[in-house]
């Protein structure tokens, strides 16, 4: 993780992890900035632990979508593109531009998209070994093995596409306000458990 002020004058490179998040918070509190904000160019899941201790902390931040710092480099004739430069970037379009805050991670619903998305990548791997059935089954010399070993593989992933969404109903069901509001959802023509806990993932409010 790089940090960086606008000027570029002030940085720290930390871990990604619990302990190098706590570092770049207290970087932040020894700078003396009453009420600091942070922007986020997100990867993947990579953020996550820097967005939960920033939460922790009461310290604000924005997950700032990556064409508009695209969009902001190209502006200022930026080109060279590593992980200190970006930071200062970041911190500068934070400095001069109006963003606004992004909403706190609620635990629950980033608990809730984990799982759905899991499901969503078991499920589309278990759609891929299907075709691959479809195809070896073509080819007389296919060995018995191969079709044996797929099938096996794709009856243990439906298992684990079982699990996932006994685990989603679990966690929407000890909660009260999901669990109204996805009982809600359902009465509605089409919706699902599947649409309604997408619904729950996305929301910003709950």
């Amino acid at each position: 993780l790089d940090v960086s002020d606008a000027t570029g004058t002030n940085r720290l490179s930390s871990g990604n992890t619990r302990t190098g998040a706590s570092k770049i918070v207290k970087w932040a509190h020894d700078r003396h900035i009453s009420e600091p904000q942070f922007v986020i160019e997100p990867t993947s899941t990579y953020h996550h632990t820097l967005i939960d201790e920033l939460s922790r902390s009461k310290i604000a931040f924005t997950v700032i979508n990556p064409a508009r710092t695209k969009a902001y480099s190209l502006a200022l004739g930026k080109r060279a593109k590593t992980d200190q430069v970006d930071a200062q970037l970041l911190a500068s379009l934070g400095e001069t531009q109006q963003i606004a805050q992004s909403h706190r991670p609620d635990k629950l619903q980033e608990q809730i998209k984990s799982l759905r998305r899991h499901r969503e990548s078991i499920e589309q791997q278990i759609r891929s070994l299907r075709n691959q059935i479809g195809s070896v089954t073509c080819s007389p010399w296919t060995d018995p093995e191969v079709l044996r070993s797929l099938a096996s593989t794709i009856r243990h992933l439906e298992k684990e596409v079982v699990s996932a969404d006994q685990r989603l109903e679990q966690l929407i069901s000890e909660d009260e306000t999901y669990s109204t509001t996805s009982d809600l959802l359902q009465t509605i023509p089409g919706v699902g458990p599947k649409t309604a806990q997408l619904v729950l993932s996305s929301s910003e409010e709950r």
